[in-house]
């Protein structure tokens, strides 16, 4: 997923890079730490910290370390003027999502006030 200009996806966040085999060293999460990065704009993870480091097994220039913040997106709710000037506010509604992703085994989506929930991912073959 490429988050060019998105919302910050990661807390707790370190700014690196990676030398040429992918190895992100000196970090400073604990030992066994579940983080994700954001390198050069792909979604990577998840990585267990490991001695400080992760390997993202590719050379990456601008790297984000961080610990998982799911995306929320909110609408602003739906406005109906009536035939009198009558406004009626409704809550928004989602009714499709396009997701371009990579090299992903699983993914939730929730909507409209429901819980996430596990979403069938097409095989490109």
């Amino acid at each position: 997923m490429n988050v060019c200009g998105a919302r910050r996806l990661l807390r707790q966040t370190i700014i690196t890079t990676t030398d040429l085999a992918g190895l992100v060293s000196g970090l400073p999460f604990a030992d066994g730490a579940k983080v994700y990065a954001v390198a050069d704009g792909y979604v990577l993870g998840p990585y267990i910290v490991a001695s400080g480091a992760i390997n993202l097994r590719d050379a990456y220039v601008d790297v984000e370390v961080g610990f998982w913040e799911p995306p929320v997106y909110e609408s602003m709710p739906s406005v109906l003027v009536g035939q009198n000037d009558e406004i009626v506010r409704r809550p928004g509604r989602i009714a499709s999502v396009y997701l371009d992703i990579i090299d992903t085994t699983s993914i939730a989506v929730g909507a409209n006030n429901s819980a996430p929930e596990d979403i069938d991912l097409v095989r490109d073959r």
